[in-house]
């Protein structure tokens, strides 16, 4: 299934306004497995984790793929 860039950032920034205050100055995880699109979606989270006052973002890959 293909997700458009523009899909990947409303359901990111639904994501923050459900949680609303509660990521201002927090840390947060970030997790994928490295296979599909993971890149492009990094770069969509971060600019709008930053928007939401996210002071920091720990990167997690997970499963084998991330190896690769």
């Amino acid at each position: 299934m293909r997700v458009s860039a523009s899909c990947c950032a409303l359901r990111i920034q639904s994501l923050f306004n459900s949680l609303g205050d509660e990521v201002k100055g927090a840390t947060i995880g970030l997790g994928g497995d490295g296979r599909y699109w993971n890149k492009q979606a990094t770069q969509i989270i971060l600019k709008i984790a930053a928007a939401a006052g996210v002071k920091k973002v720990c990167g997690i890959l997970a499963t084998e793929y991330a190896a690769a």
